[in-house]
């Protein structure tokens, strides 16, 4: 029988928790007020469940290792309730507490889902979570136990990932990796910038824009700028990884010129593999010939340096298969991005 964790917002503290729920009658009345079964998650394939069938009380057991918002472990009285008509069994959970098994784990991901679900939740969650401890003592400042599971959630949702990162004491980064992507939100064309620190695969930024000019990548990347400046003033990015968007890298040099440029090597890679097979189809050739080529065009871009770059790209020029039109294309492409 799978357990199935439930969260409760229930008192102020674990004191308040338990008198609330001492009374199993008037324990198993308030679950059903709150989960109505007929629209509770997790009951067995063929249960039909009705609302006038509600939950029953199933006993409790006394876990000793739950942590609580301030990373501290406490004995607490976990209450279990049932489907009369299927069995399956619901764990209950006071939402001022996270469960400290691995095999729990997903109670954080139901506590993020509920409070971004329902406004009301989420105010109540945030008086009970984001301003007092367990004990029912109002938090000394905001940025308290800066690792536990609650607190990452409320800053997630109320600041923006640079101010977090931040206040966990990390380094701006000097170097990262910055692309937009197109996307639709409720039937809204929009795009997503984001900036990755590329040793860490650390997310640094994601903003929303409704259009990838200059102006507003300028903006919203400056954004970034202002808050990382703010804890060094004489930050700015030695280098960024980008596409070939011309918006993009003119608002990186806009905001500071000293900022050294590279283009992604995945998007000419993956137009050139397109472009092999097309070519390998079209004169019939084996897969060890487009091996080969992608290995000869791979060493083009992994060059250290311009004159290397050089060198190798003028040896592709004379080969015999790069004198085809298809291949011949995309030396050409590389050859302009590079004067350019």
């Amino acid at each position: 029988m799978k357990n199935i964790p439930l969260i409760l917002n229930l008192g102020k503290n674990l004191t308040e928790y338990a008198q609330q729920t001492a009374d199993h009658r008037t324990f198993t009345t308030l679950i059903n007020q709150q989960f109505p079964t007929d629209l509770l998650q997790g009951h067995k394939e063929g249960c039909k469940a009705e609302p006038h069938n509600p939950l029953k009380y199933h006993g409790s057991y006394l876990r000793r290792a739950v942590i609580d918002t301030e990373g501290q472990t406490h004995q607490v009285s976990i209450h279990r309730v049932y489907c009369p008509c299927c069995s399956q069994t619901w764990r209950v959970y006071p939402c001022i507490l996270t469960p400290g098994k691995h095999y729990d784990s997903y109670v954080v991901q139901n506590t993020v889902e509920e409070i971004l679900s329902y406004e009301q939740s989420y105010r109540a969650t945030t008086r009970h979570q984001s301003q007092l401890t367990s004990s029912g003592q109002v938090k000394p400042n905001a940025f308290t136990h800066a690792r536990t599971p609650w607190n990452w959630v409320v800053w997630l949702g109320q600041s923006s990932l640079p101010l977090v990162l931040l206040a966990c004491g990390l380094k701006p980064p000097i170097y990262g990796v910055e692309d937009e992507k197109f996307l639709k939100q409720n039937r809204q064309k929009s795009y997503v910038i984001g900036l990755v620190e590329h040793q860490f695969d650390l997310l640094w930024w994601a903003d929303y824009v409704f259009s990838t000019d200059q102006g507003s990548l300028e903006k919203s990347l400056g954004e970034l700028s202002a808050i990382l400046k703010s804890v060094e003033a004489e930050h700015y990015f030695k280098g960024i990884t980008t596409d070939s968007w011309k918006a993009t890298r003119n608002a990186f040099l806009t905001l500071d010129p000293r900022t050294k440029l590279a283009e992604c090597l995945l998007h000419p890679m993956l137009k050139f593999e397109i472009e092999v097979k097309r070519y390998a189809r079209s004169e019939k050739l084996g897969e060890e010939v487009v091996e080969l080529l992608l290995e000869a065009f791979w060493e083009v871009l992994l060059a250290p340096d311009a004159a290397t770059w050089e060198v190798n790209l003028t040896e592709l020029e004379g080969w015999e298969d790069f004198q085809h039109p298809i291949l011949a294309a995309r030396l050409a492409s590389l050859r302009r991005k590079q004067e350019g």
